[in-house]
């Protein structure tokens, strides 16, 4: 069975590297001011990049647009990076990594900066692993940080440098902004975006929200149901008893519920599915045994989508699996019954989707010792199952 699933792994990686690469309408400004109209390869970048990949015509050959020949590049209306040399101040936001100085420490980095709002007051981001920093300028000031910085304090207390309110309150005062607004607002892309836009359409600026229509995640929840492949073997140390269960098929049935991140062109996702199961066999050796286990199966993961059309793509899970048994019981003849236990246990899957509505999964579950709470015992239940659903929403 796990051989089955590496083998389907192993093609759906292969049929990804022959899937015809998408380039999309975009453009990119060079050192000498020139607008080259070409097609960007856009990936839709969670870290702010260092180059991309373009062709000048579809059937031409691949090239790189690089950060220091490249002052501005975009694909359509949905992004927009522009190169400047600004100071950044680079402090990590994690609990294990915060700076004990409340003062900034700048250094000066050639950056492809975000644009995220843009108008009378532009506003940018830049992100990289564990920091997000953000930007902005205006007629009069070049792209400056927005200072926010988390520090220990005295006695390990958290602080907090919320200078960015003030450059608010400085550089972008309007009817529309006083000072409570701006006391209240916190270091987030949400809220800095709103604030910009109202600073632009108060200025009667043209404005354009490049998040609007690029940054949007996707919430689906599908049925699933399919055969489940399912053995058993158990050994116990202390009699010398071996036993091997046959491979039993029956039907799964469960709910699936995806949260589509809105970053990568929404290729990463992450899976909730309860579903009920079971398995149930009788086998010989130094005595007769019987399993009825009959269980929920709560698992939770992460899956990647690989497109190959617009209608068709792979996806892969990885994913942590709860069982919870329902009136389950592993009998030996002429023993006591055996309760099998609640076990975490993982995962992982390849399958086909078509036009967001059809799927197909193939999941194989890494062996589950589901008597692991009695000393003397050993046991592996193995699980694969072929799952189809149909996403409602």
């Amino acid at each position: 069975m796990i051989k089955l699933t590496l083998t389907a792994l192993w093609l759906s990686l292969t049929f990804n590297c022959l899937a015809q690469i998408k380039f999309e309408t975009g453009y990119f400004i060079n050192n000498k001011s020139e607008k080259i109209v070409c097609l960007i390869k856009n990936i839709d970048w969670k870290n702010n990049p260092d180059e991309f990949a373009y062709k000048l015509t579809e059937d031409a050959a691949v090239q790189t647009g690089r950060k220091v020949d490249v002052a501005e590049f975009g694909v359509a209306n949905s992004l927009k990076y522009k190169r400047f040399k600004v100071d950044i101040e680079r402090s990590s936001e994690k609990l294990d990594r915060l700076s004990n100085t409340v003062a900034p420490e700048f250094t000066s980095e050639d950056l492809f900066l975000k644009v995220l709002v843009e108008g009378k007051a532009t506003l940018y981001v830049f992100e990289m692993q564990d920091i997000t920093k953000f930007f902005f300028s205006t007629a009069k000031v070049k792209p400056t940080q927005l200072i926010f910085k988390s520090y220990t304090g005295n006695g390990n207390s958290i602080a907090e440098n919320n200078t960015f309110r003030e450059q608010l309150w400085i550089n972008l005062k309007c009817s529309t902004n006083d000072l409570k607004r701006i006391e209240k607002i916190r270091y987030q892309q949400h809220e800095l975006i709103n604030f910009f836009t109202a600073y632009n359409t108060c200025e009667k600026s043209t404005s354009t929200n490049f998040e609007a229509t690029n940054r949007k995640g996707w919430v689906h929840l599908s049925v699933r149901a399919g055969p489940n492949l399912a053995g058993l073997d158990v050994q116990n140390s202390l009699t010398g008893f071996n036993h091997h269960f046959d491979s039993k098929i029956a039907l799964r049935l469960g709910v699936e519920g995806e949260f589509v991140f809105a970053f990568n062109k929404n290729k990463w996702s992450v899976i909730v599915e309860p579903s009920y199961q079971s398995y149930k066999s009788r086998a010989k050796g130094n005595s007769a045994i019987t399993i009825d286990y009959k269980f929920i199966e709560l698992s939770a993961g992460l899956r990647h989508y690989f497109f190959l059309n617009d209608d068709s793509k792979l996806f892969l899970n990885a994913g942590l699996l709860q069982d919870f048994p329902l009136s389950s019981s592993f009998r030996p003849d002429r023993y006591n019954n055996l309760n099998t236990k609640s076990v975490l246990s993982a995962s992982f899957g390849v399958g086909y989707k078509y036009k967001n509505k059809f799927s197909v999964e193939l999941r194989s579950l890494l062996n589950r010792n589901i008597l692991n709470w009695y000393i003397y015992y050993d046991s592996q239940f193995k699980n694969t199952g072929l799952i189809f659903g149909y996403t409602i929403f």
